[in-house]
């Protein structure tokens, strides 16, 4: 062989034509096959793909069983309705930004079961162990909320104290599905 290095070089010319080819070359994608814009956040991709939530009310009737206070013995808010708290229930987790609460205010607490299985929501003393809170006849308890259910728990807290968030369907509260302490002023 009187020309090694041409021969090298033809070689390796080869090689990354064949590379080249076989990652594609240009962008003939259908701009409209994802739906999702390349700045998306996992958070707003999650939330696309889930399913539209249920808005169910708290009334003796309604399923799933939902306890609430009696709002004619509340003290309503200052401007005379309650203040909104969130609640997002994944499975075996239960998250709220709001953690500190005032005596005597009313709370209007919407649940969001954005997990696989039904789960239920109920406010107790921190530590306690499927202790919900009562008032009267009432109870701070809902339960039966299934997957892509939002239900509506109101409350007023009667006692500044620890308090947890919590649910104590099957066997979740063991895995982790409780949020505290909450503050109560």
């Amino acid at each position: 062989m009187k020309f090694p290095g041409l021969l090298t070089l033809s070689l390796v010319t080869t090689f990354c034509a064949v590379l080249l080819s076989a990652c594609g070359g240009g962008d003939d994608k259908d701009p409209t096959a994802n739906p999702v814009p390349p700045t998306a956040t996992a958070e707003v991709i999650a939330e696309a793909s889930r399913p539209p939530a249920v808005t169910v009310e708290a009334s003796p009737t309604t399923e799933p069983d939902v306890t609430a206070t009696d709002t004619s013995v509340q003290t309503p808010a200052e401007n005379g309705t309650p203040v909104a708290v969130t609640v997002i229930l994944t499975d075996y987790r239960i998250s709220a930004f709001q953690k500190e609460f005032e005596v005597g205010k009313t709370y209007s607490f919407t649940i969001q079961n954005n997990g696989g299985v039904p789960h239920q929501f109920l406010i107790e003393p921190a530590g306690a162990v499927n202790q919900p809170l009562t008032a009267g006849d009432q109870t701070a308890l809902v339960t039966g909320i299934a997957p892509g259910a939002t239900v509506t728990l109101t409350w007023t807290f009667a006692e500044a104290g620890s308090y947890q968030f919590a649910s104590h369907e099957a066997n979740y509260y063991e895995q982790g599905m409780v949020q505290g302490p909450i503050t109560v002023r």
